[in-house]
């Protein structure tokens, strides 16, 4: 499947995937590989449901909870997505994986912004630059905030 998927063939990647899940239908990492590829390909109703499946199967895996909230997001889903990102920071211990953690802080803020709760927003994206001071797209959404917060 990665093969596949390396190759840009991702029609033969999600089969692999799939086939991989017909033998181990609980196993969250085949879950959370095959819904990233559904994501890239737009089809995001499979892809939320296999990064459900995979966080019901490993619910300490905080990539799957990231891009599940990141997706909901998109949707106008804010109270959910806030549920994912807040369990993707906290199953991400200080210091081992600051990217993670400054991209979950960074779908808060923008959840919080749409929420227009704006002093949660700037709060989440200064933490999110506090760990990553160069993520431009941070960088631009906190100007946004503020912006929007007059």
């Amino acid at each position: 499947a990665q093969y596949f998927w390396k190759k840009g063939r991702t029609r033969e990647a999600i089969t692999t995937y799939e086939a991989l899940l017909e033998d181990y239908p609980y196993n969250f990492y085949t879950h959370y590989l095959l819904a990233s590829i559904l994501t890239r390909q737009n089809m995001l109703d499979d892809a939320v449901r296999h990064y459900t499946i995979s966080i019901s199967s490993n619910p300490k895996y905080p990539y799957s909870q990231l891009e599940l909230a990141l997706i909901q997001i998109n949707m106008g889903q804010f109270d959910e997505a806030i549920g994912h990102l807040t369990k993707a920071a906290e199953l991400t211990a200080d210091g081992e994986n600051p990217l993670l953690k400054a991209n979950a802080y960074y779908g808060l803020a923008v959840a919080y912004a749409n929420r227009k709760e704006f002093q949660k927003a700037i709060s989440f994206v200064d933490a999110s630059l506090k760990l990553n001071p160069a993520y431009n797209d941070a960088l631009v959404l906190r100007s946004k905030i503020v912006a929007a917060a007059r």
